[in-house]
């Protein structure tokens, strides 16, 4: 893993850039191609989690609500993550458009992804429980609950610092990039999906 490379990959200017003298239609078709891709990507988000529903609801009642609740769970522990994609996606656009590197950038969303990510990978299972016996969940939804979270949970470093580098093309405004990223790992996660279940 290059940090150098990943800096040069940064210093390219901005696919999203509105020239001053712009006309609405063009600042319209800008918008809309750095928008669709994101909004197609969030979608996805969704269809897995509508997918990993269908392929459990044979399961039972209790593993169909433990699926649920973790479904539920993930999008309140991703939502973390947008502290620190906010921060990169603005901060690299800030730099790119004054013509300046965004590595530094990177390097920091990194940092703080995994500052934020390890303590939920570490006792985010304690967590998640409590969260879940407040809500009087059945004991067999939490159990379902956490068997599906784990392995999510081991990986959520990883997760957190991906999503610093989508941000990072998003703030290049290469939202394409991410769009085809997010599709090859969705039809990865339905594939397994079928596999596993």
């Amino acid at each position: 893993f290059n940090l150098y490379l990943l800096h040069g990959v940064f210093m390219f200017t901005s696919l999203g850039v509105i020239r001053k003298e712009a006309s609405q239609k063009e600042v319209l078709k800008t918008v809309l191609n750095l928008a669709l891709p994101i909004l197609l990507s969030n979608l996805l988000y969704t269809f897995q989690n509508v997918v990993s529903l269908l392929l459990v609801s044979p399961l039972g009642k209790e593993v169909f609500a433990g699926v649920g609740f973790a479904s539920t769970l993930l999008w309140l522990i991703y939502a973390t993550t947008e502290v620190v994609y906010t921060g990169v996606n603005v901060l690299v656009a800030q730099v790119v458009g004054a013509g300046k590197r965004g590595g530094s950038i990177l390097l920091a969303g990194f940092i703080l992804s995994v500052a934020i990510s390890l303590p939920v990978t570490l006792w985010g299972e304690e967590f998640l429980r409590l969260f879940l016996v407040s809500f009087s969940t059945p004991a067999k939804a939490i159990d379902v609950a956490l068997e599906y979270l784990r392995p999510i949970l081991l990986l959520l470093p990883l997760a957190f610092i991906t999503n610093a580098i989508n941000a990072g093309f998003n703030g290049l405004g290469k939202t394409r990039v991410i769009f085809f990223a997010t599709l090859f790992v969705s039809v990865l996660n339905v594939v397994l999906s079928l596999v596993l279940i």
